[in-house]
């Protein structure tokens, strides 16, 4: 059975989740509440503080994908993270990971420039 809905306190940032995070937010709800004896709104505020603390960048709705391609590391900045995947199997590379938005710029020396990503195997942008 699913997590009930979020209260409204929380309700919004929740809906901003990817999938995978809201039901990591469900799960650990669940726990606090339930294992942990705690009223369900604080609950959820608590997951939502634990989800937000593993992943900084979780509402952001940016991801830094890190791929390595032809021997060659490249982190790309995309709204789908699945886009990474993708170029990565059509150049036949690899993700690596997925950095925090912070991190990666600091890889990059604390400073990027952003521009438009064309696709050259099939001529469109990712």
């Amino acid at each position: 059975m699913p997590y009930p809905t979020p209260t409204p306190l929380v309700a919004d940032l929740v809906e901003r989740l990817e999938p995978e995070l809201r039901q990591d937010f469900e799960e650990r709800a669940g726990i606090i509440e339930f294992d942990g004896g705690q009223p369900r709104d604080l609950a959820e505020c608590l997951a939502l503080i634990d989800v937000l603390r593993r992943f900084p960048g979780a509402l952001i709705g940016v991801a830094a994908v890190r791929l390595e391609t032809a021997g060659e590391s490249h982190i790309l900045l995309t709204a789908n993270p699945n886009a990474g995947f993708d170029l990565a199997a059509r150049k036949g590379g690899v993700v690596k990971g997925i950095l925090d938005l912070q991190a990666a710029v600091n890889e990059l020396g604390g400073i990027c420039v952003l521009s438009e990503f064309h696709d050259s195997s099939n001529g469109e942008s990712p």
